[in-house]
C-alpha cells in the first residue's frame, strides 16, 4: 500500500456541510450579475439580444 492509499483520510477529508446562508448569497450573487448582463443588452439597441422577433438567420420549412 502507498503513501497516498495509507493516509487517503488526512489527505481527502470529507468537505464541510455548507450553510443555507452561503447558498442563498451564492444565489442572488447570480441573479444580480443575470440581472445586469441583461440591463446592458437591453440598453444597447443594436444588440440582437434586444429584440424578441421572430427573424431568424436561415430560414425553414
Amino acid at each position: 500500500m502507498g503513501l497516498i492509499e495509507r493516509n487517503e483520510k488526512i489527505l481527502f477529508p470529507p468537505p464541510a456541510p455548507v450553510g443555507i446562508e452561503i447558498i442563498a448569497l451564492a444565489v442572488a450573487a447570480l441573479l444580480d450579475r443575470e440581472n445586469k448582463e441583461r440591463r446592458i443588452a437591453a440598453a444597447d439597441r443594436l444588440s440582437p439580444w434586444t429584440y424578441g422577433g421572430a427573424w431568424r438567420l436561415k430560414g425553414g420549412t
